[in-house]
């Protein structure tokens, strides 16, 4: 279907992507942004994908936690989901 280097890039630009989504909403509504539980939940999918992120960046493979990985692209399937149900 979709080599490794497609799926680590779209993984990449999706992250990227809802993390300035998060900061600009962070800073458009200040402690209004945490009244909306779809906001929190973005934050924490953010949250969770930064560090996959960082670690793909430094290409550092012993820190990576094959369980943690899936569960955060479950996550991010989920995020993708939420933005068409709203």
């Amino acid at each position: 279907m979709c080599g490794p280097t497609l799926r680590y890039f779209c993984t990449q630009v999706f992250t990227v992507i809802f993390t300035v989504e998060a900061i600009i909403k962070l800073t458009a509504l200040s402690k209004e942004y945490f009244s909306v539980r779809w906001n929190i939940f973005d934050l924490v999918i953010v949250s969770i994908s930064l560090p996959d992120l960082i670690i793909q960046f430094l290409q550092v493979d012993t820190l990576q936690v094959p369980v943690l990985d899936e569960v955060a692209k479950i996550i991010k399937i989920c995020r993708l989901v939420s933005l068409f149900i709203m």
